[in-house]
């Protein structure tokens, strides 16, 4: 027992000469309100997103139905479902992106070759972007612009009748042009 209150004694007198004057005492509390916030609080209808971008007029931001979207939106009519999806590079072979998407509308598969020449071009200030539009026997249409970030792949996409995906094409390209990394 003794031998034990000799090194409670000496641990103490090492720690209260090793902290000298420096030493400050902090008292640190709990917020055990449950309406404390867990985090900073953002201006209101500020969402944190790695991308930012222009939204056209004519389009309607929507509430997201998957927790892998980004931004889910809709055109002025409400027809065309449109998303905002990032994922890692194992998803950048754009073949296989672009005959998935056609089987999504009822197209057969095509080649490899025939996938890269159906694409677009264009440019934002995430880098050059990949488009495509694609038309279906039964009336869908699907509007999509990839960009492929190093170790991620971006995809905007718009997917409902053709007729609109027609219509809104031009607005899409802008979107997908808008893109840009988000700051604060």
């Amino acid at each position: 027992m003794t031998a034990l209150r000799t090194l409670f004694l000496l641990s103490t007198l090492t720690f209260l000469w090793g902290c000298g004057e420096e030493a400050r005492e902090y008292e640190v509390r709990e917020n055990t309100s449950q309406n404390a916030p867990a985090k900073a609080a953002e201006p209101k209808g500020h969402v944190h997103r790695p991308y930012d971008f222009d939204l056209p007029k004519e389009w309607k931001e929507k509430d997201s139905t998957s927790g892998m979207r980004l931004l889910s939106f809709s055109d002025s009519t409400g027809s065309l479902d449109g998303s905002l999806v990032v994922l890692g590079k194992q998803a950048s072979d754009l073949p296989s992106n672009i005959n998935r998407w056609r089987e999504q509308i009822g197209l057969s598969k095509i080649s490899d070759e025939e996938c890269l020449k159906s694409l677009g071009e264009g440019m934002s200030k995430l880098g050059n972007f990949k488009t495509l539009h694609i038309k279906g026997p039964e009336g869908q249409g699907i509007l999509a612009g990839v960009f492929l970030l190093g170790e991620k792949v971006l995809f905007a996409k718009m997917m409902g009748p053709s007729a609109q995906t027609s219509t809104e094409e031009g607005r899409f390209i802008a979107f997908c042009t808008s893109l840009r990394a988000h700051t604060h």
